[in-house]
Formats: C-alpha cells, sequence, structure tokens
C-alpha cells in the first residue's frame, strides 16, 4: 500500500510538472522568443526534450502504478514483455534524448560568456 501511494503521488506531482512545463514552453514560444534568440541559447528544443521525457517517465509512473496494483498474478508481472515496453523502452529513450540534447549545452554558452576572472559578460 505504501508504493502505490507513493506512486500516485508522484504521477500526480509529475502530471502538475508536465502541465507547468507545456504553459511555460507555449508562453515563452509566443512572448519571450525574440529575447531569447538574441541571448543565441537553444531552448526551444531543450525544453520540447524536457517535456517528450516527461510525459516518458510519466507514462512508465503510470505503468508501475497498474503492475502494483495488480500484484504478483497480474498480467504485467506475468509477462516480461511489457516491462521491456513501458519501462526499458521508455527509460532507453529517455537516456537517448538527453545524450543527443545534452543539458551541459547551455552550461557551456554561460561559461563562453564568462570573463577570465568569472564576471559574466552582459551585451
Amino acid at each position: 500500500k505504501m508504493i502505490k501511494v507513493g506512486l500516485i503521488i508522484q504521477i500526480v506531482f509529475f502530471g502538475i510538472f508536465i502541465i507547468t512545463s507545456v504553459i511555460f514552453h507555449v508562453k515563452l514560444g509566443r512572448n519571450g522568443s525574440r529575447v531569447l534568440q538574441q541571448q543565441e541559447v537553444p531552448w526551444q528544443k531543450h525544453q520540447t526534450v524536457l517535456n517528450t521525457s516527461s510525459l516518458l517517465i510519466f507514462v512508465r509512473s503510470i505503468f508501475r502504478y497498474i503492475e502494483y496494483n495488480e500484484g504478483r498474478s497480474g498480467a504485467l508481472l506475468q509477462h516480461e514483455l511489457w516491462s521491456y515496453m513501458f519501462d526499458a523502452t521508455l527509460m532507453l529513450l529517455v537516456m537517448a534524448a538527453f545524450n543527443v540534447v545534452h543539458p551541459a549545452e547551455i552550461s557551456r554558452l554561460i561559461e563562453e560568456r564568462k570573463g577570465r576572472d568569472g564576471m559574466e559578460l552582459i551585451r
């Protein structure tokens, strides 16, 4: 029961995070794109990967809840195919996405703007 409650809490808060992130992405695309284009930060690419990865992890969490809810005799635990599809494959896609579009790209851009003394150069 404790695991089920924990998974429900995880699903609820992760769902709220996804909704907030998508709203942020849409509003930033509408209102803030000029400012961000001047700063040369590929925010849209990183935001898209974040939203997609979050959705994949959200689906995995729902799968985990259903798996625990069915118990040991449930179809999801009886057949490994479901675990490969909804656990391993989803996490492989998340890892691949973050390897292709790595968040360190933003850190690198910030470091390039800093001077030798660690002060950030402002345009």
